[in-house]
């Protein structure tokens, strides 16, 4: 079984950092977590294709662009 792929996207780092501390301490080794904070580095994150279970997002940072990806879950 994969280990789920997990993105979070939001520049509210005392959110993101506390959200991702809490990921870390109960599924560290079952979840791949990619955090991102920067508007261009989301924009060129989504250049290439991806394939992602879970996307947390912040409604700033969604277009309908992500919607071409592969995502089976989106949180706004």
């Amino acid at each position: 079984m994969s280990i789920p792929k997990i993105v979070l996207i939001d520049d509210d780092i005392k959110y993101v950092f506390s959200l991702q501390a809490r990921l870390g301490e109960h599924f560290l080794s079952e979840i791949n977590l990619e955090v991102i904070t920067e508007r261009d580095f989301c924009k060129e994150y989504f250049e290439e294709p991806k394939n992602i279970d879970l996307l947390i997002i912040d409604e700033k940072f969604y277009d309908q662009g992500i919607q071409k990806h592969n995502i089976k879950k989106i949180l706004l």
